[in-house]
């Protein structure tokens, strides 16, 4: 079993600390899940390198809005730059809220 830590709107899981974390903890079964979203809170771009899996949204700064890429104010070309640069070779999961037909929130 594989557990993924996501970076987070937080001062304890982010880009910086999750791989001291890891470092420390010495538990290989323990990645890295890094969020664009959450970036937002957390500049600049981190180092993609160590991470397992990648959350695609974006949002226009004031929340975790779960938008399309390129939808919100999220660098993309920056973070395309740094996916190549890493080496990144697993899973990029959407992750947009989308709104049904009744106009409620949902979150895929």
């Amino acid at each position: 079993v594989t557990i993924l830590i996501e970076n987070s709107r937080n001062e304890v899981a982010t880009m910086k600390r999750i791989p001291e974390f890891l470092t420390l903890a010495k538990l290989p079964e323990i990645r890295i899940c890094y969020d664009t979203g959450h970036r937002r809170f957390e500049e600049p771009l981190p180092s993609l390198d160590g991470v397992t899996a990648i959350h695609l949204s974006d949002n226009d700064g004031s929340g975790d809005d779960h938008m399309w890429p390129f939808e919100g104010g999220l660098n993309w070309p920056e973070f395309i730059a740094e996916l190549v640069r890493s080496g990144f070779d697993g899973p990029l999961v959407f992750e947009p809220r989308v709104r049904d037909t009744v106009g409620l929130d949902l979150k895929l």
